[in-house]
């Protein structure tokens, strides 16, 4: 493809490892027109973010439009040959509160227009974006959840794209109703709503009408329950749920009679990770699941098997995900993951079998040696073994060639999340500046079944930190990092960590970083949306019941006992971690005369995803290792 590929080229022709990391991914989405025609991509490119259309047969630009620079890209997709559909995200703040605010809009390739789908007094809604159905039976519509007023439940909407002021209302606002599932005809499926102690209601709908309540209150006993699809068949869904087993084993739900009706798929050691439904009639066919990867299980010996494996073994492939697919089932897009590379998007000829790769998804890093990801594991003081990925830097190929690094320990988030054996840009970052990276699945820790989750419940800077300090110690034991050259990091979740790691552990780490991290449990749950209270009370504790502990465990209460430098890395419109955390943080450290950095993030969100805010945050940090680390794991 040519005229993707010039664009590539160019962006390569002066290497910055800042930008070649930093830099968004080049492509963040891709549909294909109905006919197979065209590809419609999100591309970012130095200073820009667009959407844009490209011949497939000609290679050629077709059309191209920017996204403005304090937004994202949320959707897009093709409803016909002369209709795309897409809409952006971008983030305000009214008293130093942030907040969202979406836009949905359609365009006809080559045409200079915009036609937004909220025109009129619909304009005050915030969240228009949320598409819940393309209704691809139907070439005229697509089905939207919002709510009508800033003090209205949500509904769902029939929006004529010919006439976007024409929204027929399919189900009216409802008390409490936050959101809704849909099949992929379109039925409506599914609901979930808020009551006012704060209990989430999951409801699911009865082919004969009515709504079945799956819900499960939060208790410390609490079993999975969670809806990853729908069959044609109205009487039946798709659900995970580990009531029989510890990992989560995936079923069909009977939902006219409340019951598990048949498991369809269970993994001793790994929790679900998606489904994988045939295009045409919703059936399942495949089950994803993990080890040191995510892995697809398949069920049925059909088409879609045969494709995604000849895709695997022709790239070398560990996994490949149908992104995709033209509605007569000829051409899809495919994402392939190969190793620690950057994930890479390709499109599938399926008469011919003839496939074309798209420019990778970090231009500047083709051809560059990455840092060897490593699958292993250690045992915390316990005797828990804990997974863990060990990032080498360029050169060094192997654990036994790893004496004595300079190493940069790095907790993810969440903390109800996980690491992978994969590309991350943060840890490849870290790498070709000489940096050994240590990434460890702590106790808590989601993926690896209930018992191994729930062991982190409430240990939030207690046997959850303990996990991360034993993985540093155990560099230290094998070798592998050079005990006096060893710094900790993290964002979210992982940026508390970082900075309890310096407050208990003051001579083990030389300095810390925290990206968008917590720093007063007490502020966090005050800040909880009353939905989601009751799981924060279980996961973290109660703000009264337990309130000097989370104190004691709060890094605001024991900065004076921190002795490193600390880089703080906040967003400016974070609406997960609200910015006054890394404010109370900053002021705490600056009260002790401590060394402390703050660098803000212009208009930044959580995920580091709006304009050159990556780039931005690993120039500070790698100011600040350069500075607070030996000099010699800098040279470069």
């Amino acid at each position: 493809m040519l005229g993707l590929m010039a664009a590539a080229t160019m962006a390569t022709a002066q290497f910055s490892a800042t930008y070649a990391f930093g830099r968004q991914p080049q492509f963040t989405g891709i549909d294909i027109s109905p006919n197979g025609e065209m590809i419609a991509v999100g591309y970012y490119d130095p200073g820009e973010q667009s959407i844009r259309i490209y011949d497939l047969a000609r290679d050629e630009i077709l059309d191209s439009w920017e996204v403005e620079d304090d937004s994202t890209k949320s959707v897009f997709f093709w409803k016909r040959d002369d209709l795309l559909v897409f809409g952006t995200q971008s983030l305000k703040s009214r008293k130093h509160i942030a907040y969202g605010v979406s836009t949905l809009e359609t365009k006809t390739p080559g045409e200079p227009d915009f036609k937004p789908l909220y025109p009129g007094l619909l304009n005050a809604v915030l969240d228009k974006d949320n598409v819940l159905s393309r209704l691809s039976q139907d070439p005229d519509h697509i089905m939207v959840v919002y709510k009508p007023n800033l003090r209205s439940w949500a509904g769902v909407y029939k929006i004529n794209l010919d006439d976007p002021s024409e929204h027929e209302e399919v189900i009216k606002p409802t008390a409490g109703a936050l959101g809704y599932m849909s099949d992929g005809l379109g039925q409506i499926r599914g609901r979930i709503r808020v009551q006012q102690q704060g209990y989430l209601v999951w409801s699911l709908k009865k082919p004969n009408g009515g709504w079945r309540n799956v819900s499960r209150r939060i208790r410390n006993d609490e079993i999975i329950f969670e809806v990853y699809g729908f069959p044609k068949d109205l009487r039946y869904a798709y659900v995970g749920s580990n009531h029989e087993t510890d990992t989560e084993a995936l079923y069909l739900y009977d939902i006219q009679k409340g019951k598990f009706a048949e498991q369809l798929f269970h993994d001793p050691a790994s929790d679900l990770y998606g489904i994988v439904q045939r295009v045409s009639d919703g059936e399942l066919i495949g089950v994803k699941y993990a080890d040191s990867r995510v892995r697809i299980h398949w069920l049925e010996d059909e088409e879609e098997k045969h494709r995604t494996e000849l895709l695997r073994n022709a790239l070398g492939a560990d996994l490949v995900q149908l992104i995709a697919i033209t509605p007569d089932e000829k051409t899809a897009a495919y994402s392939v993951l190969t190793g620690s590379r950057p994930a890479q998007m390709v499109v599938f000829d399926l008469e011919s079998y003839h496939y074309y790769e798209l420019p990778s998804q970090y231009p500047e890093l083709d051809g560059v040696e990455l840092g060897k990801v490593i699958s292993t594991h250690y045992k915390a003081r316990d005797g828990l073994e804990i997974p863990a990925f060990v990032t080498l830097p360029k050169g060094v190929r192997s654990l036994s060639e790893a004496r004595n690094l300079q190493f940069v320990v790095l907790p993810h988030g969440g903390p109800h999340a996980r690491d992978f054996e994969s590309f991350d840009w943060l840890s490849q970052f870290l790498s070709w500046r000489g940096y050994g990276v240590l990434q460890m699945n702590f106790r808590g820790s989601s993926g690896y079944g209930q018992e191994f989750q729930e062991q982190g419940e409430r240990e939030w800077g207690q046997a959850m930190q303990d996990d991360v300090t034993d993985g540093t110690r155990w560099l230290i034991e094998q070798g592998f990092a050079d005990p006096d050259g060893i710094a900790i990091a993290g964002s979210s979740y992982g940026g508390y960590t970082a900075l309890m790691g310096a407050i208990g552990q003051p001579d083990l780490y030389q300095c810390t970083i925290s990206i968008n991290g917590v720093t007063d449990l007490v502020e966090l749950i005050k800040d909880t949306h009353p939905s989601r209270l009751r799981i924060t009370r279980r996961i973290i504790g109660r703000l009264w019941g337990n309130r000097s502990v989370l104190q004691s465990n709060s890094p605001t209460s024991g900065a004076s006992q921190i002795n490193v430098p600390v880089l703080l890395v906040q967003s400016e419109r974070d609406q997960v971690v609200p910015k006054r955390q890394a404010v109370l943080m900053r002021d705490a450290l600056n009260a002790a005369e401590r060394d402390v950095t703050y660098v803000e993030l212009p208009n930044g969100s959580h995920y580091l995803n709006v304009g050159h805010n990556r780039i931005t945050m690993l120039r500070a940090v790698e100011d600040f290792l350069y500075k607070c680390m030996d000099e010699d794991a800098s040279k470069y």
